[in-house]
């Protein structure tokens, strides 16, 4: 009995060394990933590229970030799940393309969560202090209605095909109102997007005959040797929504044009902000104490 079980813990310590030295070839900053005409590049090389391109400003970001949440939490005014949630329907009406380019990045908007977390806490703090009567909210929406301008825009089903063939696929399968991972499965076929804000990312006519078309219709047209069909799934016209659906946007935006600025908020934060370095190798990457900057949603 008890040699088996010496025999079981050797055979255990073995496994685990063997273990270990392979998890240090395979993640070792020396392990060569590749070799140019008899030149090795290291994993190291690759770290020390990375941290010199891109370390100073993410980690700038991580500690705005970490700074600003702090503060909100301390002043009770750090935005909900909802918050953000409605923020990004928000952007997704007036400006689809920043959420669009973050979702081909990251699919769940993780990272864009969290930034634009931070964003509406800043604006939070930066309003803390200033109440507004209805009267002066009433004011300055009718002093600044261009402000909350909406432009048009179509809900969509867009679909680019390779060829005639797969455009007539296109179209038979969005009729029958097909689902888009199945069009993503059908060769020739490439689902580019359920929101697309078309002005300005197709040649101006394509644009106007999409926006042109009814919810439910379905349209063809010729880019070079591919097809785009789309299928519109709603239209939102243009203009100014009236105070009584957007007075929450509104007020937030009057208080906006009375409070401190974001300079300044971020300025008091890091005044009073206590940053430890421990490793001299990232200290560049912590913001100086003038420091006035923190960044956007959209860029990350």
């Amino acid at each position: 009995m008890k040699n088996g079980l010496l025999a079981l813990m050797t055979l255990i310590a073995a496994a685990s060394i063997v273990g270990n030295v392979v998890l240090y070839e395979r993640y070792s900053s020396h392990r060569t990933l590749f070799v140019v005409n008899g030149d090795a590049i290291s994993r190291k090389d690759l770290d020390d590229r990375v941290d010199f391109l891109y370390s100073k400003e993410l980690l700038r970001k991580m500690i705005w970030t970490k700074l600003v949440e702090q503060e909100a939490t301390k002043k009770h005014c750090l935005p909900t799940d909802k918050d953000v949630k409605d923020a990004i329907a928000k952007i997704d009406r007036e400006n689809p393309t920043a959420t669009n380019a973050a979702r081909e990045i990251d699919p769940t908007l993780t990272l864009f969560k969290r930034a634009l977390r931070a964003e509406l806490a800043i604006r939070n703090l930066e309003v803390q202090d200033v109440h507004l009567t209805p009267a002066q909210v009433d004011e300055f929406y009718a002093k600044h209605k261009a402000l909350f301008a909406l432009p048009p825009q179509s809900q969509t089903l867009a679909v680019v095909a390779q060829d005639s063939v797969a455009c007539d696929v296109a179209k038979s399968l969005l009729a029958q109102g097909v689902t888009t991972d199945v069009i993503a499965e059908t060769n020739g076929l490439k689902v580019v997007g359920r929101t697309i804000r078309l002005v300005g990312q197709l040649p101006g006519p394509v644009s106007q005959q999409v926006l042109s078309l009814r919810p439910g219709e379905i349209g063809v047209y010729k880019l070079g040797k591919k097809f785009l069909v789309v299928k519109i799934l709603s239209v939102a016209a243009a203009g100014v929504q009236p105070l009584d659906k957007i007075r929450a946007q509104v007020e937030m935006a009057a208080r906006l044009a009375h409070a401190r600025t974001q300079a300044d908020v971020l300025a008091d934060i890091r005044r009073r902000a206590n940053i430890v370095v421990d490793s001299e190798k990232y200290a560049a990457a912590v913001p100086p104490i003038q420091s006035q900057s923190f960044g956007s949603a959209a860029m990350h």
